[in-house]
């Protein structure tokens, strides 16, 4: 009996948390709506909310697809919160062709004290991988400036440790998020 009554209880956590982040989603999605364009791919959103230029008001990321493209090519959006609670769009790049490319696939994106990452993971069979491609907000210029790229490889049947790497402005210098590729 205790066994059914926590299988019910869990299962009330788990459709409010999916309810209340669809519900955050939907209201999330209806500041932007203007932003998007017609031919969206609905499935291939995702919105993202958190403080992208440390001005203490939510931004928003919007990361999407559209229709009759080449499936590797996604759009990110940044909206920047205003004083007047409406937002306005302050950076986007329609030239990413990270997912699904040799099987890397979007994963998430985290925003932090003015800095975002894009994280992708890649499963083979025989191995596994994660990206991290974080860009860092200059109050200076106004834009998202290209902070650092790391990645993790890990063979599945080896002994050896995983093979990391790291690069940062000295070896890339400066990009501009739009202009990141």
């Amino acid at each position: 009996m205790k066994k059914i009554g926590f299988i019910i209880h869990f299962t009330s956590i788990l459709f409010f948390f999916y309810h209340s982040n669809c519900n955050g989603q939907e209201i999330l999605l209806e500041k932007v709506k203007e932003f998007m364009p017609d031919s969206i791919i609905q499935s291939e959103i995702r919105i993202y909310e958190g403080d992208l230029n440390r001005d203490n008001f939510e931004d928003i990321i919007m990361r999407f697809k559209i229709k009759n493209e080449s499936e590797d090519r996604e759009h990110i959006y940044l909206f920047t919160g205003q004083e007047n609670k409406k937002i306005l769009l302050a950076a986007k790049n329609d030239s990413l062709e990270l997912d699904n490319v040799d099987g890397i696939v979007f994963d998430n994106i985290v925003i932090k004290n003015g800095y975002f990452s894009l994280e992708y993971r890649g499963y083979g069979n025989n191995s596994g991988s994660y990206d991290i491609i974080t860009f860092k907000y200059s109050k200076i210029k106004k834009k998202w400036i290209l902070h650092r790229h790391g990645s993790m490889y890990a063979h599945r049947f080896s002994d050896g440790e995983p093979i990391e790497y790291m690069s940062t402005q000295k070896d890339f210098g400066k990009i501009f998020f739009e202009d990141y590729r």
